[in-house]
């Protein structure tokens, strides 16, 4: 990955600090700006319940739109970030691709900069052959929640979501698993975020002429089964 790409990616990169509304709880997430920089993408569950969002540095950020089955949020900072990054077009992800994780795990504890690791893609499905998301062996830590998987080129196809439950996992199996991570695949990101797109569209044209509509958009809706949904809500989300 050249170093013209990693100062991109890193001016698109957010760190997602919010208070929780039930506990008055700090935490943080990362997430990553996506088109002109207007809106950012992270995990749901990175700001699921809380008060108040804040990007360091960028301000303050409300909340657009949520899908807590695909485990993904949309956010809006009071003001965009500096670039945003580019979704992969033409062929998915590949089993046994390269692929790069940024993010700001365990922040506070680790440096301040984002955290690069590195991996593969080990399976094109999640817990349960649940196909919206993949398994992936870059490790990630608390905090890398929300954060872009990314090719060698430094094209997003993935949204980080969580990892395997080591110590449950090892009272289940009696065995500890290693770098078991999943993320969401790109296509329901990008479906996700043109849903965004189309729908504040929408209600600028119905502002200029009650005449103008848009295209209803054909991108597939994200399914879980009710038992992925609570295997996923057992896996300890990162």
């Amino acid at each position: 990955m050249r170093a013209s790409w990693l100062v991109r990616i890193f001016s698109a990169l957010a760190i997602a600090a919010f208070i929780s509304s039930w506990a008055d709880a700090k935490s943080s997430g990362s997430g990553f700006a996506i088109g002109d920089g207007t809106f950012v993408v992270t995990a749901n569950h990175v700001v699921r319940g809380c008060t108040t969002i804040n990007i360091p540095d960028v301000g303050s950020a409300t909340l657009v739109k949520s899908d807590p089955r695909a485990d993904l949020a949309i956010l809006r900072p009071s003001r965009p970030l500096a670039a945003g990054l580019r979704f992969r077009s033409g062929h998915p992800v590949r089993l046994g691709e390269e692929i790069v994780v940024i993010g700001y795990p365990l922040r506070g504890l680790l440096s301040s900069p984002p955290t690069i690791t590195t991996g593969i893609v080990s399976s094109l499905a999640g817990i349960r052959d649940d196909r919206t998301e993949m398994q992936i062996s870059a490790p990630v830590q608390p905090g890398n929640s929300g954060g872009p998987v990314l090719d060698r080129a430094g094209n997003v196809v993935g949204v980080v979501q969580s990892k395997l439950d080591a110590i449950k996992t090892a009272e289940i199996t009696g065995d500890i698993p290693e770098n078991v991570n999943f993320a969401v695949h790109s296509a329901i990101v990008t479906c996700f975020s043109i849903h965004i797109h189309s729908a504040m569209t929408s209600v600028y044209l119905r502002r200029r002429s009650q005449y103008l509509k848009l295209p209803r958009s054909h991108c597939p809706r994200s399914s879980l089964s009710s038992a992925s949904t609570s295997i996923w809500r057992r896996r300890r989300q990162t």
